[in-house]
Order: structure tokens, then sequence, then C-alpha cells
């Protein structure tokens, strides 16, 4: 049901409201020295929260992000080649999970947004209007 996807995504935004700063981690951005570590929350380590990491490469995108989802232990990564993106009202997206890969093909933002929602909510656990396959 849609409110029980609003309620999961309710109760994800009041969780990652808690992150707090661990520590500096120098080399994690090509554009800057440092970038900030945070810790997991004790749903994402449980399974509760159904976490997305997102990669922004600058080449061998599908390399780069199976590796990325794999070392941030996330059930979803979506990744794109970021400087294709800077300054453009369009995007293209490559969703990673442990089934393979998903290309979302070139198309505005806007769009791709309304897309990765429902990818994301189709791979929820438990009953949701949306949990089906629909494109």
């Amino acid at each position: 049901q849609i409110s029980n996807l609003k309620s999961q995504i309710s109760n994800l935004k009041s969780q990652i409201s808690d992150l707090r700063t661990l520590s500096l981690a120098p080399g994690n951005l090509p554009c800057r020295s440092t970038s900030l570590k945070r810790r997991r929350l004790p749903g994402a380590q449980d399974g509760r929260l159904f976490c997305v990491g997102f990669a922004a490469e600058s080449h061998d995108l599908l390399e780069n992000a199976q590796a990325k989802r794999l070392r941030k232990k996330v059930p979803l990564l979506v990744g794109n080649i970021g400087p294709d993106t800077f300054g453009q009202d369009h995007n293209a997206l490559l969703l990673i999970d442990a089934q393979g890969s998903l290309e979302l093909p070139r198309a505005s933002k806007l769009s791709l947004a309304r897309r990765l929602v429902r990818e994301i909510a189709r791979r929820l656990p438990g009953p949701t209007a949306l949990n089906r396959n629909t494109s």
C-alpha cells in the first residue's frame, strides 16, 4: 500500500537525521581532500532499513559500482558518470543489486527520480502496491 511505503520512507528520513560524523576519511571524494565517514545505522545493520548507495564515477561505471556496493554492503547502488551530468537537465543511471544491473537510459532527472523511487519500492520487503514489477 502507498501508506505503508510513505511510513517506511518517513521512518528512513528520521533514521537518516540520526547519522553522526565519526571521522574524516581522506580520498573518498575525488574533488575534495576529505569526506565525512558515517556510521551505519542499527536498522541498516540488521536489515530493517533498505539502504541505497550512490556512486558518481568518472569511468568504468559497472565495475566501480559493483565493487562499491559490496564494500558499502548495501542491497542497491545507483551509479552514474558524474561529469556527464554536471549542469545538465538529463542523466542516465545504472542500478546494481545482487541480481545484476539495470540501466535506466538517459532521461530528464525528474523522470529518473520517479523511476528510481518505483525501483526502490519494488525491492522493499513486505507487501506494497509498488512492490510488483512496474515500469
